[in-house]
């Protein structure tokens, strides 16, 4: 036809489908060369735009991705496939902005089609705004009531917003929709697992399995059951099953390299991460090289860890994330000052990622360069945001170096993103009722207790004794703190909140044997507080 037709329209069409074929086949020169060729004689030529911003895409520039779809949504302004192609580019970005423009235009252009609403439903989604996915979503069953993917979305918008019954509703209905859809299955299975329904979440994945034994998906849900269930001859036969379904995968090898590593059997598991690493691709291969060097670790061989990843970085200078495994492996070979050069060229190399930034601080912390990690914690929350590991992190140096409204500040900062996270709150309300003791603040601690009331730890236990002792409920405070003791006897702090509990109350004798106590064991920040009132009874 190209013969034929030369540079006519027919002969333009034939280059376009030619350079179809060609990256099919992997020659994407040859695809290229015949798109530009097309361009060349005709450069608004839709589908060749179309094709070169995908080729562009998938090459990873972006930018020329987004040029050429425009190109074409100003012939095809309606067009939802285009704007989708566009908003995938700027995601790819990180434009996600333009990336939610364009896929709410897609439904604004074609009303009536689900798929678009759908596909912003699961952007919204990733956003966490839960009532506009839940919005979206509804539209599209309302257009398409036996929409599969839909139905799906719809499941994992419920998922995400916590409510599982409504979850197995929505699950029900795309199984009676859709019998021989697989998915349905496990999406249910993964309920099940997740509320501790073992059996049901068996019976879900074994349907599966009987139409189709060798079902990759099913058979990775059915160890995780089975893991769950404590089941390790099942588990055993299971993911071997899963290895001969899926040689080539990865996954395999993964999950029996952990299954043996928590039977003690360091060996076995690192012979299958091996074969597992050499399988993998990218961020696979990474999680690969972790699992192997945590393993050696924790087997004590951070000789041959350290080998390991010289090797790596050898090969991969700038591998994405050996450096920080180095620090890992120079921190527990206590080589600080090597550990805390890896864990810097982690920070360059990935700058956005918090836990890099937390780990150069804590060695930094352990160097005694407190000033240098608190630098590294902000440095870190600029790009991150107010990520919990640092600021967890800069509110305990600031409490080392004394700036306890500083830390203060750091929890409230917290539990504005956790509302429920139990250390801060702890170390929260102790800060309150040791340095704060207002009638507010102590209201505030006592509010924060409240919350750890169910929370079975010495410590946490402790807080809440020592905010009663505080609030001048020394009953309450005794009541709690004697089981902390019994639990803990050799930790001071807790002999010397009970026995100032018990001063409180009125009882010296007990008061004095707990302070006296606390005093033996010693190392305890409020030494000189204790002496001063077992001297005073």
């Amino acid at each position: 036809m190209i013969d034929q037709f030369k540079d006519e329209p027919p002969g333009l069409q034939a280059r376009n489908r030619l350079a179809v074929h060609a990256a099919a086949d992997g020659d994407m020169e040859r695809a290229r060369q015949l798109t530009e060729a097309v361009l060349v004689v005709n450069p608004k030529d839709n589908d060749a735009l179309l094709f070169r911003g995908r080729m562009s895409m998938q090459e990873g520039d972006q930018d020329a991705a987004v040029a050429d779809f425009r190109s074409v949504l100003r012939n095809q302004p309606e067009s939802v496939a285009v704007l989708h192609l566009l908003a995938e580019a700027h995601l790819r970005k990180g434009e996600m902005e333009l990336a939610a423009s364009n896929l709410r235009r897609a439904t604004e252009a074609a009303p009536g089609n689900a798929d678009a609403r759908v596909k912003y439903a699961r952007f919204l989604l990733a956003r966490r705004d839960i009532p506009g996915a839940l919005d979206q979503v509804d539209r599209a069953l309302t257009l398409a009531p036996e929409s599969a993917d839909a139905r799906a979305a719809k499941a994992e918008i419920l998922a995400a917003k916590g409510d599982l019954g409504a979850v197995k509703t929505e699950l029900a209905k795309l199984k009676l929709s859709d019998p021989d859809n697989p998915e349905a299955f496990l999406r249910m299975a993964r309920v099940l697992l997740a509320e501790r329904d073992l059996e049901g979440a068996r019976a879900e994945v074994d349907a599966v399995l009987t139409k189709d034994p060798k079902h990759v998906s099913a058979l990775l849900v059915k160890t995780d059951i089975l893991a769950a269930a404590q089941d390790m001859e099942g588990l055993r036969a299971t993911i071997e099953q899963l290895k001969a379904a899926a040689p080539d995968n990865p996954e395999g090898y993964f999950r029996m390299g952990r299954m043996l590593r928590s039977q003690g059997d360091v060996e076995g598991a690192l012979r299958e991460y091996e074969r597992g690493y050499a399988l993998a691709r990218d961020a696979g291969k990474q999680l690969m090289l972790n699992e192997i060097i945590t393993t050696q670790l924790a087997a004590g061989q951070a000789d041959q860890a350290l080998a390991r990843l010289e090797a790596v970085l050898r090969e991969e200078p700038d591998h994405p994330t050996a450096h920080g495994l180095l620090g890992n492996v120079q921190a527990a070979r206590q080589d600080y000052a090597a550990a805390e050069a890896a864990y810097a060229r982690q920070v360059e190399l990935a700058p956005n990622l918090a836990v890099n930034h937390s780990r150069l601080a804590a060695v930094r912390g352990m160097r005694g360069d407190d000033a240098g990690a608190m630098a590294t914690i902000r440095q870190g929350l600029e790009v991150a945001g107010d990520d919990v590991s640092l600021l967890v992190g800069l509110a305990s140096f600031q409490e080392r170096q004394g700036d306890m409204d500083g830390a203060i500040a750091s929890y409230e900062r917290v539990l504005k993103q956790q509302a429920n996270n139990a250390v801060a709150t702890n170390n929260l309300a102790a800060l309150l009722a040791d340095h704060r003791q207002d009638p507010a603040s102590l209201a505030r601690a006592q509010e924060l207790v409240a919350k750890l009331s169910n929370v079975d730890r010495p410590v946490f236990q402790d807080t809440i004794g020592w905010v009663h002792y505080r609030s001048g409920d020394y009953a309450r405070a005794i009541e709690v703190l004697e089981p902390v003791v019994e639990a803990a006897p050799e930790m001071a702090v807790f002999h010397y909140h009970l026995g100032m509990a018990y001063a409180g109350a009125g009882d010296k004798a007990k008061a004095r044997t707990h302070l006296s106590r606390a005093l033996e064991l010693g190392n305890f920040a409020e030494e000189e507080q204790a002496r001063e009132a077992l001297a005073g009874l």
